[in-house]
Protein backbone atom coordinates (compact mmCIF):
# COMPACT_ATOMS: atom_id res chain seq x y z
CA UNK A 1 0.00 0.00 0.00
CA UNK A 2 2.91 2.33 0.41
CA UNK A 3 1.47 5.47 -1.17
CA UNK A 4 -1.01 7.86 -2.89
CA UNK A 5 -1.77 11.61 -3.19
CA UNK A 6 -3.15 14.84 -4.67
CA UNK A 7 -2.08 18.50 -5.16
CA UNK A 8 1.16 20.50 -5.24
CA UNK A 9 3.98 19.92 -7.58
CA UNK A 10 3.59 19.39 -11.27
CA UNK A 11 2.29 15.99 -12.15
CA UNK A 12 4.80 13.98 -14.12
CA UNK A 13 3.95 13.30 -17.70
CA UNK A 14 0.87 11.15 -17.83
CA UNK A 15 0.09 11.41 -14.11
CA UNK A 16 -3.53 11.13 -13.13
CA UNK A 17 -5.47 14.36 -13.14
CA UNK A 18 -5.93 16.06 -9.78
CA UNK A 19 -8.76 14.57 -7.84
CA UNK A 20 -8.70 11.32 -9.77
CA UNK A 21 -9.55 8.29 -7.71
CA UNK A 22 -6.55 6.41 -6.45
CA UNK A 23 -6.19 2.64 -6.61
CA UNK A 24 -7.76 0.60 -3.85
CA UNK A 25 -5.51 -0.14 -0.91
CA UNK A 26 -5.74 -3.89 -1.32
CA UNK A 27 -2.97 -5.45 -3.36
CA UNK A 28 -4.32 -6.71 -6.69
CA UNK A 29 -4.33 -10.44 -7.17
CA UNK A 30 -1.37 -11.78 -9.02
CA UNK A 31 0.24 -15.03 -10.00
CA UNK A 32 3.48 -15.58 -8.14
CA UNK A 33 6.41 -14.72 -10.39
CA UNK A 34 8.83 -17.47 -11.21
CA UNK A 35 11.92 -15.64 -10.07
CA UNK A 36 12.89 -13.10 -7.48
CA UNK A 37 13.17 -9.46 -8.46
CA UNK A 38 16.68 -8.37 -9.42
CA UNK A 39 18.90 -8.38 -6.36
CA UNK A 40 20.72 -5.32 -7.59
CA UNK A 41 17.68 -3.16 -7.18
CA UNK A 42 17.70 -1.11 -4.05
CA UNK A 43 15.62 -2.94 -1.56
CA UNK A 44 13.10 -0.51 -1.41
CA UNK A 45 9.62 -0.42 -2.40
CA UNK A 46 6.43 -2.04 -2.69
CA UNK A 47 4.44 0.49 -4.56
CA UNK A 48 0.95 0.02 -3.26
CA UNK A 49 -1.06 -2.22 -5.36
CA UNK A 50 1.03 -2.44 -8.48
CA UNK A 51 -0.63 -3.68 -11.62
CA UNK A 52 0.46 -7.24 -11.68
CA UNK A 53 -1.00 -10.35 -13.19
CA UNK A 54 -2.95 -12.97 -11.44
CA UNK A 55 -4.25 -14.78 -8.37
CA UNK A 56 -4.40 -13.77 -4.74
CA UNK A 57 -1.40 -14.45 -2.59
CA UNK A 58 -1.91 -16.70 0.42
CA UNK A 59 -1.95 -14.98 3.78
CA UNK A 60 0.50 -16.16 6.39
CA UNK A 61 0.77 -15.71 10.13
CA UNK A 62 1.37 -12.19 11.41
CA UNK A 63 5.12 -11.61 11.80
CA UNK A 64 6.61 -10.91 15.16
CA UNK A 65 6.28 -14.04 17.22
CA UNK A 66 9.74 -15.45 16.62
CA UNK A 67 12.91 -13.60 17.44
CA UNK A 68 14.66 -12.59 14.22
CA UNK A 69 17.73 -14.59 13.60
CA UNK A 70 16.67 -17.54 11.54
CA UNK A 71 16.37 -17.47 7.80
CA UNK A 72 12.84 -16.73 6.64
CA UNK A 73 10.75 -19.77 5.98
CA UNK A 74 8.98 -20.82 2.85
CA UNK A 75 8.81 -17.81 0.61
CA UNK A 76 11.80 -15.97 1.96
CA UNK A 77 14.04 -14.46 -0.68
CA UNK A 78 16.61 -16.93 -1.85
CA UNK A 79 20.03 -16.46 -0.36
CA UNK A 80 18.77 -14.39 2.56
CA UNK A 81 20.27 -15.48 5.83
CA UNK A 82 18.84 -14.26 9.11
CA UNK A 83 21.14 -12.37 11.43
CA UNK A 84 21.49 -12.32 15.20
CA UNK A 85 18.76 -10.24 16.80
CA UNK A 86 19.92 -6.75 17.73
CA UNK A 87 19.99 -5.50 21.28
CA UNK A 88 16.76 -3.73 22.19
CA UNK A 89 17.21 0.00 21.81
CA UNK A 90 20.32 -0.30 19.65
CA UNK A 91 19.46 -2.03 16.44
CA UNK A 92 21.15 -0.36 13.55
CA UNK A 93 24.11 1.68 12.36
CA UNK A 94 22.05 4.87 12.36
CA UNK A 95 19.61 4.21 15.16
CA UNK A 96 21.03 6.63 17.70
CA UNK A 97 23.37 8.88 15.78
CA UNK A 98 24.73 9.86 12.41
CA UNK A 99 22.98 11.85 9.69
CA UNK A 100 19.62 10.17 10.30
CA UNK A 101 19.42 10.76 14.05
CA UNK A 102 16.64 13.33 13.62
CA UNK A 103 14.69 10.90 11.45
CA UNK A 104 14.81 8.16 14.10
CA UNK A 105 13.69 10.57 16.81
CA UNK A 106 10.77 11.79 14.70
CA UNK A 107 9.80 8.22 13.79
CA UNK A 108 9.69 7.10 17.41
CA UNK A 109 7.43 10.03 18.29
CA UNK A 110 4.61 9.06 15.90
CA UNK A 111 1.67 7.55 17.82
CA UNK A 112 -0.05 4.39 16.58
CA UNK A 113 -3.76 3.91 17.20
CA UNK A 114 -5.52 0.59 17.76
CA UNK A 115 -5.94 0.10 14.00
CA UNK A 116 -2.36 1.00 13.07
CA UNK A 117 0.61 -1.30 13.61
CA UNK A 118 3.83 0.37 14.84
CA UNK A 119 6.41 -1.27 12.60
CA UNK A 120 9.63 -0.18 14.31
CA UNK A 121 8.85 -0.86 17.96
CA UNK A 122 12.02 -2.08 19.70
CA UNK A 123 9.83 -3.84 22.25
CA UNK A 124 8.98 -6.62 19.78
CA UNK A 125 11.13 -9.06 17.83
CA UNK A 126 9.39 -8.13 14.57
CA UNK A 127 9.88 -4.42 15.31
CA UNK A 128 13.60 -4.87 15.94
CA UNK A 129 13.99 -6.84 12.73
CA UNK A 130 12.23 -4.17 10.67
CA UNK A 131 14.20 -1.42 12.38
CA UNK A 132 17.51 -3.14 11.68
CA UNK A 133 16.50 -3.56 8.03
CA UNK A 134 15.49 0.08 7.75
CA UNK A 135 18.81 1.16 9.28
CA UNK A 136 20.66 -0.95 6.70
CA UNK A 137 18.55 0.54 3.93
CA UNK A 138 19.25 4.11 5.04
CA UNK A 139 22.95 3.36 5.31
CA UNK A 140 23.29 1.72 1.90
CA UNK A 141 20.85 3.80 -0.18
CA UNK A 142 20.20 6.98 1.77
CA UNK A 143 23.71 8.38 1.89
CA UNK A 144 23.87 8.97 -1.87
CA UNK A 145 20.19 9.41 -2.76
CA UNK A 146 19.14 12.50 -4.71
CA UNK A 147 15.51 11.41 -5.10
CA UNK A 148 13.04 10.77 -2.27
CA UNK A 149 10.24 8.50 -3.48
CA UNK A 150 7.27 8.91 -1.13
CA UNK A 151 4.26 6.63 -0.78
CA UNK A 152 1.24 6.95 1.47
CA UNK A 153 1.58 4.11 4.00
CA UNK A 154 3.06 0.60 4.36
CA UNK A 155 1.13 -2.31 2.90
CA UNK A 156 0.61 -5.60 4.73
CA UNK A 157 2.33 -7.73 2.07
CA UNK A 158 5.54 -5.76 1.76
CA UNK A 159 6.96 -3.06 4.02
CA UNK A 160 4.97 -4.35 7.00
CA UNK A 161 6.97 -7.57 6.78
CA UNK A 162 10.42 -6.24 5.92
CA UNK A 163 10.53 -2.71 7.32
CA UNK A 164 11.90 -1.49 3.97
CA UNK A 165 9.64 0.65 1.76
CA UNK A 166 8.48 -0.89 -1.51
CA UNK A 167 10.13 -4.21 -0.62
CA UNK A 168 8.54 -7.57 0.00
CA UNK A 169 10.35 -10.58 1.42
CA UNK A 170 11.23 -11.74 -2.07
CA UNK A 171 13.23 -8.57 -2.81
CA UNK A 172 15.37 -8.68 0.33
CA UNK A 173 19.10 -8.96 -0.37
CA UNK A 174 21.57 -10.93 1.75
CA UNK A 175 22.41 -7.89 3.85
CA UNK A 176 18.87 -7.80 5.23
CA UNK A 177 17.17 -9.89 7.92
CA UNK A 178 14.32 -12.11 6.87
CA UNK A 179 11.10 -12.26 8.94
CA UNK A 180 10.60 -15.85 10.11
CA UNK A 181 6.83 -15.81 9.51
CA UNK A 182 5.96 -13.28 6.80
CA UNK A 183 2.30 -12.57 6.12
CA UNK A 184 2.98 -12.89 2.39
CA UNK A 185 5.99 -14.07 0.38
CA UNK A 186 5.88 -11.28 -2.16
CA UNK A 187 4.00 -8.17 -3.20
CA UNK A 188 2.98 -7.51 -6.78
CA UNK A 189 3.69 -3.79 -6.60
CA UNK A 190 7.20 -4.23 -5.26
CA UNK A 191 8.04 -6.15 -8.43
CA UNK A 192 7.10 -3.14 -10.54
CA UNK A 193 9.15 -0.70 -8.48
CA UNK A 194 12.15 -3.02 -8.23
CA UNK A 195 12.11 -3.56 -11.98
CA UNK A 196 12.39 0.22 -12.47
CA UNK A 197 15.21 0.47 -9.94
CA UNK A 198 17.09 -2.45 -11.52
CA UNK A 199 18.15 -0.33 -14.51
CA UNK A 200 18.34 3.00 -12.68
CA UNK A 201 21.32 5.16 -13.64
CA UNK A 202 23.07 6.99 -10.82
CA UNK A 203 22.28 6.91 -7.10
CA UNK A 204 19.13 4.94 -6.33
CA UNK A 205 16.06 6.79 -5.02
CA UNK A 206 15.32 6.43 -1.32
CA UNK A 207 11.73 5.44 -0.59
CA UNK A 208 9.54 6.24 2.40
CA UNK A 209 5.86 6.41 3.45
CA UNK A 210 4.23 9.58 4.79
CA UNK A 211 2.49 7.59 7.54
CA UNK A 212 5.12 5.15 8.84
CA UNK A 213 2.79 2.73 10.65
CA UNK A 214 0.64 0.11 8.93
CA UNK A 215 -3.01 1.26 8.90
CA UNK A 216 -5.42 -1.67 8.74
CA UNK A 217 -9.17 -2.24 8.83
CA UNK A 218 -9.59 -3.57 12.37
CA UNK A 219 -9.57 -6.25 13.47
CA UNK A 220 -7.92 -7.75 10.38
CA UNK A 221 -4.23 -6.84 10.18
CA UNK A 222 -3.98 -8.48 6.78
CA UNK A 223 -5.70 -5.47 5.22
CA UNK A 224 -4.79 -1.90 4.29
CA UNK A 225 -6.73 1.29 4.86
CA UNK A 226 -6.11 4.89 3.89
CA UNK A 227 -4.40 6.87 6.67
CA UNK A 228 -6.57 9.48 8.34
CA UNK A 229 -5.64 13.18 8.00
CA UNK A 230 -4.52 13.20 11.65
CA UNK A 231 -2.22 10.24 10.97
CA UNK A 232 -0.74 11.96 7.95
CA UNK A 233 -0.10 15.07 10.03
CA UNK A 234 1.55 12.96 12.73
CA UNK A 235 3.82 11.26 10.19
CA UNK A 236 4.75 14.42 8.28
CA UNK A 237 7.64 15.42 10.61
CA UNK A 238 9.30 12.07 9.87
CA UNK A 239 9.27 12.73 6.12
CA UNK A 240 10.56 16.26 6.74
CA UNK A 241 13.39 14.95 8.95
CA UNK A 242 14.33 12.41 6.28
CA UNK A 243 14.33 15.08 3.58
CA UNK A 244 16.50 17.33 5.76
CA UNK A 245 18.97 14.48 6.28
CA UNK A 246 19.20 13.78 2.55
CA UNK A 247 19.71 17.46 1.78
CA UNK A 248 22.44 17.72 4.39
CA UNK A 249 24.20 14.69 2.94
CA UNK A 250 23.97 16.11 -0.60
CA UNK A 251 25.26 19.47 0.59
CA UNK A 252 28.31 17.75 1.98
CA UNK A 253 29.02 15.82 -1.21
CA UNK A 254 30.61 16.67 -4.53
CA UNK A 255 27.21 16.43 -6.21
CA UNK A 256 25.23 19.08 -4.38
CA UNK A 257 22.30 19.23 -6.81
CA UNK A 258 19.57 19.05 -4.20
CA UNK A 259 16.97 16.36 -3.54
CA UNK A 260 13.88 15.81 -5.69
CA UNK A 261 10.70 14.62 -3.99
CA UNK A 262 8.49 12.30 -6.02
CA UNK A 263 5.07 11.24 -4.75
CA UNK A 264 3.79 7.81 -5.77
CA UNK A 265 0.20 8.71 -6.54
CA UNK A 266 -1.99 11.71 -5.89
CA UNK A 267 -2.88 10.77 -2.32
CA UNK A 268 0.79 10.74 -1.34
CA UNK A 269 1.22 14.07 -3.10
CA UNK A 270 -1.66 15.53 -1.11
CA UNK A 271 -0.26 14.14 2.12
CA UNK A 272 3.08 15.76 1.37
CA UNK A 273 1.30 19.03 0.64
CA UNK A 274 -0.16 18.95 4.14
CA UNK A 275 3.42 18.74 5.40
CA UNK A 276 4.46 21.70 3.25
CA UNK A 277 6.50 19.55 0.88
CA UNK A 278 6.09 20.22 -2.83
CA UNK A 279 6.37 17.05 -4.90
CA UNK A 280 5.97 15.85 -8.45
CA UNK A 281 3.48 12.98 -8.74
CA UNK A 282 3.88 9.82 -10.77
CA UNK A 283 1.10 7.35 -11.45
CA UNK A 284 0.61 4.77 -8.77
CA UNK A 285 1.50 1.33 -10.19
CA UNK A 286 -1.67 -0.27 -8.83
CA UNK A 287 -4.80 -1.08 -10.80
CA UNK A 288 -3.26 -1.11 -14.26
CA UNK A 289 -0.81 1.72 -13.63
CA UNK A 290 2.43 -0.27 -13.90
CA UNK A 291 3.31 0.79 -17.44
CA UNK A 292 2.60 4.46 -16.78
CA UNK A 293 4.49 4.39 -13.47
CA UNK A 294 7.48 2.82 -15.21
CA UNK A 295 7.45 5.33 -18.06
CA UNK A 296 7.16 8.32 -15.74
CA UNK A 297 9.93 7.10 -13.43
CA UNK A 298 12.23 6.57 -16.40
CA UNK A 299 11.43 10.06 -17.64
CA UNK A 300 12.35 11.48 -14.24
CA UNK A 301 15.57 9.47 -14.23
CA UNK A 302 16.59 10.93 -17.57
CA UNK A 303 15.51 14.50 -16.78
Amino acid sequence: MAGESSTPGTAASGAAAPGAAEPAAAEPAAAEPGAAAPGAAAPGAAAPGAAAPGAAEPAAAEPGAAEPGAAGSGAAASGVVGARAPRSGSVGPMDDGGPFAGFWSALDAVPAGPDAEALYDVGTAAGRLRRANLATYLDTVGRAASVLLVAEAPGWRGMTNTGVPFTSVRELGPEYRTPPDPTAPWEASSRVVQAVLADWVGPLPLAWAVFPHHPFAAPDRLTNRTPRPAEVRAGAPVALALLDALRALRAGSDADDGVRVVAVGRKAQGALALAGIDAVAVRHPAQGGAAQFTAEMRALREA
